[in-house]
């Protein structure tokens, strides 16, 4: 009796018993939450109220080690936070110790809804690439987008497979300095990488060029030209299903560069790839041929590799001018340096 008359008073006083709010709290989580490793923060794992999430996330492409994933944004990109990338061998993996989740500092366009000094254009970001997978094998992936409410949104399943670790490259490049090729801008030097080969070596802050220019971070491309590389033994089947263009570098700045590109010379036609981001790190860049396009979106074809030698091939981007940890104004940085390890065509 006792029991109910204190339940009745409870009722007649107008006691309202808040819930227990279990967001943001620290790690552990309860149930139906998940914890934010890089906070430490439990986060909710409904989706059906994120304000920020993407449609369509798939695999595009894979090379020997590299797969590119794409899929459209939908909802307030004010409410966007930032995306992960969870990857495993089998989809029993994601959600565990053994997946890897890709973040912003290993791939910097994953912490921006539009990529940052890109000038007027900001594209919005609508894809990655995932790097250093072993070839030969399937894996399977999701997109996880972060609002500022801390909901995670859970894309569905991507799978793909690496293609087969190639063998007998077209070389274009290899450092020392090829002969007949010369480099563009002549302010590049090749110099030992340090791993007992070469690489030409830019930097920005001693580049006549940039310092005109006056700013802390200058645009610029690093061509080899007149190559002259005859690689017509690309059968037609090689081309459209394995060739690609690999292209081995270094960002020893202390920025992303957000917009980075390659490109192949094909008769006096640039055949480009575009954008790129590159953290400061050493990268093995990887792009199928046929992805390859001129400037009116044009894709290289085989017929062109059939009747003309590949005559240049450029790694490009916006370059800090300075090293990890040098100090001063940027714009009397001297130190930071990109260098431009290899390329070659696989198949």
């Amino acid at each position: 009796m006792a029991r109910w008359i204190l339940l009745l008073s409870l009722v007649l006083s107008g006691c309202v018993i808040e819930p227990l709010e279990l967001s943001d709290k620290e790690c552990p989580c309860a149930e139906g939450y998940v914890c934010d490793a890089s906070t430490n923060r439990c986060m909710t794992t409904a989706t059906q109220d994120c304000k920020a999430t993407v449609e369509g996330f798939r695999p595009v492409w894979s090379t020997a080690n590299v797969i590119r994933w794409e899929w459209t944004p939908v909802g307030d990109p004010a409410s966007f936070v930032r995306y992960e990338l969870e990857i495993a061998e089998t989809r029993e993996q994601l959600g565990t110790d053994e997946a890897r989740v890709i973040g912003a500092e290993e791939n910097p366009e994953l912490g921006a809804y539009r990529l940052p000094r890109t000038g007027s254009s900001q594209d919005v970001v609508t894809g990655t690439h995932s790097y250093d997978h072993d070839p030969n094998t399937s894996y399977v992936a999701r997109l996880l987008v972060t609002d500022t409410s801390s909901c995670v949104f859970r894309s569905e399943l991507g799978t793909k497979s690496t293609l087969l670790r190639p063998i007998d490259p077209f070389v274009l490049y290899s450092g020392p300095r090829p002969e007949p090729g010369s480099v563009v801008p002549t302010s590049v030097s090749v110099v030992e990488d340090g791993a007992g080969g070469f690489a030409s070596e830019y930097r920005p802050g001693t580049d006549p060029a940039c310092i005109e220019d006056g700013r802390g971070v200058c645009s610029e491309n690093i061509e080899w030209r007149r190559l002259g590389v005859d690689v017509s033994a690309l059968t037609e089947g090689q081309f459209t299903t394995t060739g690609s263009l690999e292209v081995v570098m270094t960002n020893a700045t202390d920025a992303p560069s957000f917009y980075a590109r390659v490109w192949l010379r094909v008769d006096d036609v640039l055949y480009r790839y575009e954008p790129i981001t590159i953290p400061p790190t050493r990268r093995r860049l990887q792009v199928p041929l046929r992805e390859l396009r001129d400037d009116a979106g044009v894709p290289l074809s085989h017929e062109q590799l059939q009747t003309a030698p590949v005559d240049g091939v450029n790694l490009g981007g916006q370059w800090s001018r300075c090293a990890p940890d040098e100090p001063g104004d940027p714009t009397d940085c001297v130190e930071g340096r990109v260098l431009f390890h290899s390329a070659a065509i696989h198949y």
